[in-house]
């Protein structure tokens, strides 16, 4: 059950895929406030929830609410114009909680202020369908309330872990907040591959998404790491072998994620400042 008012600023893919888990998760609609300046009609929830406020612009949120959790869902280029608005709400203890992109701690508390309590996360695009996996991070030891209070927002929309240092946000960018297009990569080359042997497209899609699916399934819900999986289905001479052979030769497919990650790592630290 999800308790306090939240201010929610920015309702795009990843604002609605959090709407859409705190309400399933027992959040009150009149205990949710979005601002979004494309209005109402841009939100999905409201069409289940009427009772749901979507305001245009911050100046039209009531001079008396004020809210445990605001939550900056905006574009990274918006934090410049749209954070420093939201200034007002650190001197009543409001918990800043930001899934704002590359944006620092230190950057976001350069326009909220030296008091303000800030988390920083960083989810991933399956919080969707409730399946993301966020990393959570503080520069300041966070209360036993304040950080409940960000591990059961963010649980709404998956899994969480909490980081030690800010600068692990880029790594974690690089597989988990960039992951997911590694995968549907992986879709796209299996789908290419069945269709390159005789398979229609359509049957070697839904063979391709299944078996990733249901392969991510088995190893999340498994006692076993992911190599003793493999070595499971791997019968010595048969078709999996010839199949990993190649793609593990020399090191191949390692040395190429490795190279994907760290590019990846290093963009997620330069876009960071």
């Amino acid at each position: 059950m999800i308790e306090g008012t939240i201010l929610l600023v920015g309702c795009g893919n990843m604002g609605g895929a959090l709407v859409k888990g705190w309400l399933s998760q027992g959040l009150n609609p009149v205990d949710l406030m979005l601002v979004e300046p494309r209005g109402r009609s841009s939100v999905d929830a409201t069409t289940q929830h009427p009772a749901l406020s979507v305001l245009s612009h911050l100046d039209e949120v009531p001079s008396d609410f004020e809210p445990d959790v605001v939550v900056f869902a905006v574009k990274p280029q918006l934090i410049q114009e749209v954070l420093p608005l939201y200034k007002r709400f650190a001197r009543t203890g409001t918990i800043y909680l930001s899934v704002v992109a590359g944006v620092t701690v230190s950057s976001l508390r350069s326009y909220l202020g030296k008091d303000a309590i800030i988390v920083r996360t960083m989810p991933n695009m399956p919080a969707a369908v409730g399946s993301a996996i966020s990393a959570l991070y503080s520069d300041t030891a966070l209360g036993e309330v304040e950080g409940k209070a960000c591990e059961v927002l963010m649980s709404a929309v998956g899994q969480i872990v909490w980081l030690t240092a800010e600068k692990d946000m880029n790594v974690v960018t690089a597989i988990s907040g960039s992951g997911p297009a590694y995968v549907f990569l992986l879709i796209e080359a299996l789908t290419e591959a069945g269709i390159r042997l005789g398979l229609n497209a359509d049957l070697a899609l839904k063979l391709s998404i299944s078996t990733v699916a249901g392969s991510g399934e088995l190893v999340a819900n498994s006692q076993e790491s992911p190599k003793s999986l493999r070595s499971s289905v791997t019968s010595p001479g048969g078709t999996t072998e010839a199949a990993l052979q190649e793609l593990m030769q020399d090191s191949a497919l390692q040395t190429l994620i490795n190279r994907a990650v760290k590019a990846a790592a290093k963009r997620s630290a330069e876009l960071s400042g």
